[in-house]
């Protein structure tokens, strides 16, 4: 795979004294899309006519590739259990969010020659990042801090990150997502949904 080429503007402070430094003022994403022990998450949605709960989970076999520990986790219907698509991630601080692959349950892997990137490494308010890979555009934007509430917890406030792609089809994970650091997807909506996927338990395991 091709190391992900960025085109984030990044957000820039000029301090006075004696001269103009800059100094970066941004979030640092990774943080807020974690990957590491055993890790799952329930999510109901808001939209009252889907009332099934929606599992995201962390498989086992994750790969190195390159320098990147790639992380793959499946999302699928709790009851009656059905697999809907699975996303290969990797989160670190050198190159940020990416997604590597993807499969939809019974068709082939879709892999990226380059891989897209979710969010650099560090990320302000505006800025956003462009990844050109297998004939697709895709533009991750950081659109924001928002508060973020779900059923498992009223407190948590997260960054606001959109993923939108041109070219083709949606891969399904193309949507927005409110991420939070140490647990990740507080809520997030799929590109074809109108209503957000809302978090109702997390569970994580240390290595």
């Amino acid at each position: 795979m091709s190391k992900p080429m960025r085109a984030a503007i990044p957000t820039l402070l000029a301090v006075a004294c004696g001269g103009t430094s800059y100094q970066y003022k941004g979030h640092n994403v990774y943080d807020y899309f974690p990957l590491d022990g055993q890790r799952s998450w329930e999510y109901l949605q808001n939209d009252a006519s889907i009332d099934y709960v929606l599992e995201v989970e962390k498989l086992a076999n994750t790969s190195q590739v390159g320098n990147w520990q790639v992380v793959p986790l499946e999302y699928r219907i709790q009851d009656p259990l059905e697999i809907l698509y699975t996303v290969k991630w990797s989160s670190d601080s050198t190159d940020g969010v990416l997604i590597h692959a993807y499969q939809a349950e019974g068709e082939d892997e879709v892999k990226f020659d380059t891989p897209v990137v979710f969010g650099d490494y560090q990320m302000a308010q505006g800025d956003e990042v462009v990844t050109e890979t297998n004939g697709l555009t895709f533009t991750g934007t950081l659109v924001g801090v928002e508060e973020c509430p779900n059923h498992w917890t009223s407190d948590w406030e997260c960054l606001h990150m959109s993923l939108t792609v041109e070219g083709g089809d949606p891969p399904p994970f193309v949507g927005e997502y409110w991420i939070t650091t140490g647990w990740g997807t507080s809520w997030f909506r799929p590109e074809g949904y109108d209503d957000n996927w809302v978090l109702d338990y997390a569970e994580w395991t240390p290595e």
